[in-house]
């Protein structure tokens, strides 16, 4: 269904105007404020319900409109006191007609050159509304689980520096710190079994000294007393070497190593202690490591559920996508493909959100070069849409001119 015929007067600044299209393509030009603007505005205040009483023109008491569909005639009269909508199919009168018109229309307002210049994240929710899927839910169920998940690596990487920090030996160092009382009682003990030792040495010396001695003596008298001979000798066999009863030695730098020991023994404990921590933040890590890998699994699957819910959605043209920022066109975003690409998206989009009333209605077309117009001409009549575009264009040689309201020539 396309609009065949428009006729206007009194709304806005145009003053009367009369289109005959045979269902084709109009390009409305003039200068700025002649009136171009104002027929796009007609067939919307018209069709899509908008109080055309409050756009009737300076000095005048009415505005008419009058638009024909060909399977149905829209007539529209507005006066101070309001609006009077009548829709005709033929002889028959819709009983309820801006109802039977909102059936008919989709989102006449829809403008693909205006859509372009729309941010991603608004382009993104018009199209999610167009192919009919919500991603509300999905989208803050994941911002959750990113932002928990932010958190868990923001915790990973203090970790990690935490354990570039404890650069020690950590593999083979003892869990458990060192007593220093205790390696300072095994020195007392070592000190005093060599104090000992000495003592038997030093004892041992003064019996051996003290049997010399005695042995000389004997021997002298043995000389000097033959007689006593048999006596002495008897003595002599008599008088056993004491047995040597020697505390146990101290293993040579035994001492020495033990108070190197217990000088160092608070160094080696900073040392246990740095270990402990590491090995504590290892764990730590392990486990921050874990929850983060765990949410990730959360968003890939949430991320699956989406592409699960728009791969059964029937996108207005192949190759087009929705992700986090907003569309892309096989993989490329919408922003940096050719102006001819984009307009080639965003009249799919236009002609999918109009499928019974099909007209698009573009303004400022004076935006496009002459390869884009020429693209978004091909591509709304190769699907059998009713393109309205306005251009700024004072010539007076294309289109439907129009000028101070009325139309002057097409």
């Amino acid at each position: 269904m396309k609009i065949l015929e428009l006729r206007a007067s009194n709304v806005k600044n145009i003053k009367a105007v009369e289109i005959k299209t045979g269902g084709k393509a109009v390009t409305l030009t003039g200068k700025n404020g002649a009136g171009k603007s104002a027929v796009i505005d007609t067939i919307l205040l018209a069709l899509g319900g908008g109080k055309m009483s409050e756009s009737i023109r300076n000095g005048e008491t009415k505005a008419e409109a009058y638009i024909d569909l060909g399977e149905y005639q829209v007539k529209k009269v507005s006066t101070a006191s309001g609006d009077r909508l009548e829709v005709k199919s033929g002889n028959m009168v819709a009983k309820s007609p801006q109802a039977l018109l909102n059936n008919l229309l989709g989102q006449l307002t829809f403008d693909p050159l205006a859509y372009l210049g729309l941010d991603e994240k608004k382009q993104r929710e018009i199209l999610l509304k167009l192919i009919g899927v919500d991603l509300t839910d999905y989208e803050a169920l994941r911002k959750v689980v990113f932002d928990e998940r932010t958190v868990a690596n923001r915790e990973v990487k203090r970790l990690e520096g935490v354990l570039s920090e404890l650069d020690v030996p950590h593999d083979n160092t003892p869990a458990e710190e060192m007593s220093a009382k205790k390696v300072m009682d095994e020195l007392i003990v070592l000190q005093e079994t060599a104090r000992k030792h000495e003592e038997s040495v030093f004892l041992d010396e003064q019996q051996t000294s003290n049997y010399e001695g005695h042995k000389e003596r004997v021997e002298e008298l043995i000389e000097t007393l033959e007689h006593d001979l048999k006596t002495a000798q008897d003595e002599l066999r008599g008088m056993v070497l004491p047995d040597r009863v020697l505390a146990p030695a101290v293993p040579d730098g035994a001492i020495e190593a033990k108070q190197l020991e217990a000088t160092q023994v608070e160094g080696l404990n900073k040392i246990i202690r740095l270990a402990n921590a590491y090995r504590g933040a290892k764990e730590d890590e392990v486990a921050a490591v874990k929850i983060a890998d765990g949410l990730t699994d959360k968003i890939n699957a949430l991320d699956a559920k989406k592409e699960a819910a728009l791969s059964t959605c029937e996108m207005p043209i192949g190759g087009l996508a929705v992700d986090e920022e907003g569309i892309t066109m096989n993989g490329v975003r919408i922003k940096k493909l050719s102006t001819g690409e984009q307009i080639r998206v965003s009249v799919a989009i236009a002609m999918a959100l109009n499928p019974k009333l099909k007209v698009i209605l573009v303004r400022e077309g004076s935006l496009l070069d002459e390869d884009g117009l020429k693209a978004i001409y091909e591509l709304v009549e190769g699907k059998g849409y009713q393109l309205w575009i306005e251009k700024v264009d004072g010539s007076g040689e294309c289109g439907v001119y129009i000028e101070a309201g009325e139309v002057k020539n097409g």
